[in-house]
C-alpha cells in the first residue's frame, strides 16, 4: 500500500510540474497509461483538481501583488514630462486597454452573481413545486 501512495505522490508532483501526461509520467517514472488509470480515480482525480486549484489561486495572489507598483510605475511615466512620448503614449494605452478590461471583466462578474441567485432562487421553487406535487399525490 506505501507504494501505491508513493506512486501517487510521484505522479501528484509531476502533473503538478508537467505540461503534459507524457512528460508527468516520464518525470514520474511511471507509464503514460498508469497517470490515465490514476487520473480516472475519483480521489486521485479530486486530490489533484484541489492542488491545481491551490497552485493557481497561489499565483492569482503574487499577480495581485504586482499590480499596485505596475499601475503606479504606468502611471508615472504617463505623467513624466521628460520621457520619451512614445512611452508615455504606450503607458497610456496599457493603463487604459487593461482599465477596460478589468471593468469589463468586473460587470461579467456581477452579472454571474445575478444569474447565480436566480438560480438559486429558481432551484428553490422547484423544489417548494415538487414537494406540493408529492404531498397533493398523497
Amino acid at each position: 500500500m506505501a507504494k501505491v501512495v508513493d506512486s501517487h505522490e510521484r505522479v501528484l508532483a509531476a502533473l503538478l510540474s508537467s505540461t503534459t501526461r507524457k512528460e508527468a509520467a516520464i518525470k514520474a517514472g511511471v507509464s503514460e497509461r498508469t497517470v490515465y488509470e490514476y487520473l480516472q480515480d475519483a480521489d486521485f482525480a479530486a486530490r489533484y483538481a484541489a492542488l491545481r486549484k491551490g497552485l493557481v489561486t497561489d499565483a492569482a495572489a503574487q499577480l495581485q501583488q504586482g499590480l499596485s507598483p505596475a499601475i503606479a510605475t504606468l502611471r508615472a511615466i504617463v505623467t513624466d514630462g521628460q520621457a520619451d512620448i512614445r512611452v508615455r503614449v504606450a503607458s497610456a494605452r496599457a493603463l487604459l486597454e487593461y482599465g477596460i478590461k478589468y471593468s469589463e471583466l468586473s460587470d461579467v462578474y456581477t452579472q454571474l452573481e445575478g444569474k447565480e441567485e436566480e438560480s438559486d432562487n429558481l432551484y428553490q421553487a422547484v423544489l417548494v413545486a415538487v414537494k406540493v406535487q408529492c404531498d397533493n399525490a398523497n
